[in-house]
């Protein structure tokens, strides 16, 4: 057995945000901050010195035999435990007049908490303050954003927004709640675009690189005139519309047919498979579908029997349409056209049939063609579609060639135009659509700088494959999988019928999983849990708890940095226990200061970095998934790209990537090369030298599959799911945040070597006495900075709320120095019911640099000797 050390594939990616951190850096209001540190001196000035008055009235009321003193002495610890300055300065001057003398120790710690009080803001001064920081903050961030163009950028987000963005610090008449909520957007564009490399719209650039020690020095900077934007329809809305589009015979009669591909005949009846979606609209920003999976049978002699016959007997005719079918199944059956019509759109309905230019696949979902040519030919109506498709098409290159707002604005309102009236068209109940165009700013091909490579190159991959094979969620999945398929075919034995057995183990295993919260089950019922009775899923989850328990445990003793590198070997022969022929592992790092990397997070399989964006640089993809199949010969196996269903969201819109893709039973495609794969033809097995399932060709070469889309698993289709599992761990989260407790939990930097895995961080609970948050925004802004002053908290930073699951949302940047990300900070803070976490914004970005990240692909072999 020869195992090949880890290398770097020369080709890699750039994303870079748009706006320049200099810019956000013009937010920063120093002289406020200033004046707002020496409010917080002086109120914990005031704070040490009611502290005293209390210590010092308590020591002296022991010993004190005159009554008025003793009552005025009590009168003064009681205001100073409440921090009642105004009751201290009238009891204080009723001691006055009353003659009375005070102790020394009580009267001087009085005056001075008087004196430095008189020092401190009140709530209208700081509310003053806070608006006029807010009112220069918000004609600056009017222009970075015209400036840098984040306003026409936004447009085909969400015109509302770039129009209340462009209409900041411009004198443009608008209300309160308008103007406050036009700075929140415009500065949280602002800050994604100079903090974060936001994918999937012109605010982030993704360019191809090149990784080599020739690379560009570090201090180069960036050129934003090097971008271009590619503009592409929403494929979530279109696929609607394609989907309505089929319980129409107006629409299809023109559109070519042809016979479910997958169809199985058995003893007279024929299988169905099929992969429908049901569309749930959208919340927020997100577009949420669900995939469903089923298997209809019908009567092969039976009315569909003879629809499929009709159509299987024209297979040839690769333009026999929906009007041809039914026109002769109406011969053959002496129905009537309108009867053989309803007919065929039922046997569409139930997969009997498939209309492939209405079923997306990855490469055909942001193409108007051939669906326009075909629908040209058909009624008034199917023609009006396909004018507006087109309309469609030449909007979203038009939107993406003009950078001017004006002339952009009315080309976005255009194109949502012909969208909403096409929508109207195939369906007005449907609803409408929130967004309609999708845009990728790609930039000139370019290198790395040479630290980050030297850093990259010198990464202890093997132990971050490890760690990645310890955290990976599905290890468990796997292990379930491993011992159902050895439970049906012991002692290694063939199995044929992959597809059947992938079903049996998505009805059997993994639906009942998946409506088992594991995380919540206590680890001593682990092995006995009933969704979790076979193989060693019970081991991956309590050595997942364990590993992440000792490192929260090490973390928190403030010992400094923690090098997670020491603390895997125990969990080595586990991770270790199964041995693939190719490993591949994306990484996601930025550059940060002592020439460490930050690794963000680990993600995809080989190649998968580059699908998204492969219609931007299809020479650096193909270099890359060229380079990636080469590693994968030598190794003796073939990657294979996996269906994934239809085609519901550009997250999965991608041409071809390798040679072979993975045909799942009922999942659409667009046509079926020479090389591609039917599951059907697959065999499985599990081999006990490798210690995990493999799959093999009819040739006996194994194949690993890779799903190249950029959904997340869990919203995929659960057979793509299963087979997911044939291939090693790609990714896992790098989130170390322990569970909220009752406590303030400070952890230190997590490393791997030299690279830094996780950031410092603080973690809130929401039982801590410190989330009583004031309602005056005045009051909780100084709240807050007391807060941050007593735990020591960046001055800059990131902060995360955590939901009822433990699980941690996404980043919310802030800065001290700008006001708005303060106010905007407390406003999240509000909400965190479940607690919250803050961590160190790092790396920092260069004076005149932007916040780039580079995706680089670790690749490794191993193949058995001969």
């Amino acid at each position: 057995m020869t195992t090949t050390p880890w290398k770097l594939l020369n080709e890699s990616l750039v994303r870079s945000c748009s706006v320049p951190y200099e810019a956000l850096r013009q937010l920063c209001d120093a002289p406020t901050e200033a004046l707002l540190t020496a409010d917080l001196d002086q109120r914990l000035r005031v704070d040490a010195a009611l502290d005293t008055l209390g210590s010092a009235a308590h020591q002296d009321i022991a010993g004190c035999a005159n009554t008025v003193l003793r009552r005025t002495l009590l009168d003064l610890k009681r205001a100073a435990h409440h921090h009642d300055v105004r009751k201290v300065r009238a009891l204080l001057a009723k001691a006055t007049s009353a003659g009375l003398l005070l102790p020394a120790g009580v009267a001087t710690a009085a005056d001075t908490a008087i004196t430095a009080s008189e020092k401190v803001l009140s709530s209208a001064q700081l509310h003053d303050v806070l608006m006029r920081s807010k009112k220069k903050e918000r004609d600056c961030i009017g222009k970075i954003a015209r400036d840098q163009r984040v306003d026409s950028a936004v447009l085909v987000t969400s015109v509302p927004a770039a129009k209340a963005i462009r209409s900041l610090g411009a004198d443009r008449a608008m209300s309160a709640k308008q103007l406050a909520r036009a700075h929140r957007t415009a500065l949280g564009y602002v800050i994604r675009s100079a903090t974060r490399t936001v994918p999937f719209s012109a605010l982030c650039t993704i360019a191809p690189s090149q990784l080599s020690h020739a690379s560009r020095h570090p201090d180069e900077p960036h050129v934003p005139a090097s971008v271009h934007t590619i503009a592409r329809w929403n494929v979530y809305a279109m696929a609607q519309i394609f989907s309505a589009m089929k319980k129409d015979f107006e629409f299809i009669a023109t559109l070519p047919v042809l016979v479910n591909p997958d169809a199985l005949s058995e003893n007279g009846h024929c299988a169905l498979p099929r992969c429908s979606v049901e569309y749930l609209g959208h919340v927020g920003d997100r577009d949420l579908a669900v995939y469903r999976e089923e298997r209809r049978v019908v009567d092969s002699h039976g009315l569909f029997g003879k629809v499929m016959a009709l159509a299987a007997g024209a297979a040839q005719n690769h333009d026999y349409t929906c009007e041809q079918l039914a026109t002769e199944l109406s011969a053959h059956t002496g129905l009537s056209k309108a009867q053989t019509r309803c007919i065929v759109l039922d046997a569409i309905r139930i997969s009997a049939l498939v209309v492939p230019a209405l079923d997306l696949s990855p490469s055909t979902a942001v193409s108007e063609q051939p669906i326009v040519m075909h629908l040209a030919r058909g009624s008034e109506k199917a023609a009006s579609a396909a004018r507006l498709i087109a309309r469609i098409a030449e909007g979203c290159n038009a939107v993406a060639s003009i950078s001017d707002f004006d002339r952009r604005h009315t080309q976005t309102l255009e194109l949502a135009h012909h969208m909403d009236s096409l929508r109207r068209l195939v369906d007005p109940s449907m609803p409408m659509f929130h967004t309609h165009v999708y845009e990728d700013g790609v930039g000139k091909e370019s290198t790395i700088p040479s630290p980050a490579v030297d850093s990259c190159t010198s990464l202890d991959w093997d132990a971050l494959a490890d760690l990645v094979d310890l955290l990976d969620v599905r290890q468990a999945e796997r292990a379930l999988f491993e011992e159902f398929v050895s439970a049906k075919f012991p002692r290694g034995e063939i199995c044929h019928d992959v597809p059947a057995v992938v079903n049996s183990f998505v009805a059997e295993v993994l639906t009942p999983l998946r409506q088992v919260d594991i995380e919540a089950v206590d680890e001593n019922d682990l092995k006995s849990t009933a969704s979790l009775p076979l193989g060693k899923a019970w081991e991956w989850i309590r050595a997942r708890r364990r590993f992440l328990a000792h490192v929260a445990e090490l973390r928190n003793n403030d010992a400094g940095p923690v090098d997670i590198r020491n603390l895997l070997t125990d969990y080595r022969p586990l991770v270790q226990s199964r041995r693939y022929p190719l490993r591949s592992l994306n990484a996601y790092v930025q550059q940060g200061d002592e020439s460490k990397v930050v690794i963000n997070r680990t993600l995809g399989g080989p190649g998968f970095p580059w699908s998204r964006f492969a219609h931007a640089m299809p020479d650096s993809a193909a270099r890359a998934w060229s380079e990636l199949s080469d590693y994968a010969s030598d190794a003796g196996v073939t990657l294979v790209e996996l269906t994934a269903g239809k085609v519901v969201s550009n997250l999965n819109a991608h041409p071809a990537t390798y040679p072979t893709t993975l045909l799942i039973p009922g999942h659409p495609r667009k046509t079926t090369r020479a090389s591609d794969i039917r599951l059907a033809d697959t065999q499985l097995a599990y081999c006990a030298s490798s210690g995990r399932l493999q799959l093999f060709d009819a040739h006996g070469t194994e194949l690993l599959p890779a799903y190249m889309g950029y959904i997340t698993d869990r919203g995929l289709p659960l057979s793509t799911q299963a087979l997911m599992l044939l291939a090693p761990p790609m990714h896992c989260s790098l989130d170390f945040f322990p569970r909220t407790s009752s406590e303030i939990v400070h952890q230190a930097r997590l490393l791997l070597g030299d690279a830094v895995l996780a950031r410092e961080s603080w973690t809130f609970p929401t039982s801590s006495t410190s989330m009583d948050i004031p309602c005056l925004l005045e009051e909780a802004l100084v709240w807050w900075r007391s807060i941050a002053r007593h735990h020591a908290l960046p001055e800059c930073g990131v902060l995360r709320t955590f939901d009822a699951h433990g699980v941690v949302g996404k980043g919310q940047f802030y800065n001290s120095q700008i006001m708005g990300t303060i106010t905007n900070l407390i406003r999240a803070l509000r909400n965190a019911h479940y607690g919250f976490v803050i961590e160190e914004f790092f790396p920092h970005v260069g004076e005149s640099g932007v916040a780039q990240e580079y995706i680089v692909t670790g690749t490794r072999s191993l193949k058995e000797g001969i």
